[in-house]
């Protein structure tokens, strides 16, 4: 089954290990029940504990703890799934270039070094690492973690000064809440 989150239950107390166990044996029932886990924003999970999912003619209820740990995985299964691991590139046997002439050396196409690299996974975001940053609602500080999901801030001045504050990588760049300085 592709949708399998094979290690989700393991997140989870007896009751609801039990409830997802068995729910997860229908495929219809477990595509609709992710889908439904997917379409929470994080004030419905923040309102509500526990949190209802409805699914089919059933609904189940989770903690607002293993809502967030089911959500994590399904994060972590995405980025699993888009993940390709790099292929090594066999070496090309230099071909041996007889007299060139200016002309011909001039068409000859080389690579470009200003080229965008590309980078597998995250790592495009490991470059925020060290970044000193505003945050409108906070201030100033510095991005101590970054992976791929969440900021790691650790604030100059206020009540989070000095330890770091995870925020929502997608949320602070989509918003304009966060300007690297």
């Amino acid at each position: 089954m592709e949708k399998e989150l094979d290690a989700m239950y393991l997140c989870m107390c007896p009751n609801c290990a039990s409830e997802y166990r068995r729910m997860r044996s229908d495929e219809y029932d477990l595509q609709e029940f992710l889908e439904e886990i997917s379409y929470l924003d994080e004030q419905e999970i923040n309102s509500h504990d526990p949190v209802k999912i409805d699914f089919g003619n059933e609904s189940i209820w989770f903690t607002q703890t293993h809502i967030a740990e089911i959500r994590e995985l399904m994060a972590l299964k995405v980025a699993a799934d888009e993940y390709v691991e790099p292929a090594s590139k066999p070496k090309k046997p230099e071909p041996v270039e007889e007299d060139v002439t200016e002309e011909e050396a001039v068409r000859k196409p080389e690579e470009d070094p200003e080229a965008e690299e590309v980078y597998a996974g995250t790592d495009v975001y490991k470059d925020y690492i060290g970044k000193r940053i505003l945050h409108k609602a906070e201030g100033y500080g510095v991005v101590r973690t970054c992976d791929g999901k969440y900021l790691g801030i650790e604030f100059d001045e206020g009540p989070k000064a000095g330890k770091v504050t995870n925020y929502s990588l997608e949320a602070c760049l989509s918003k304009g809440l966060i300007q690297i300085v």
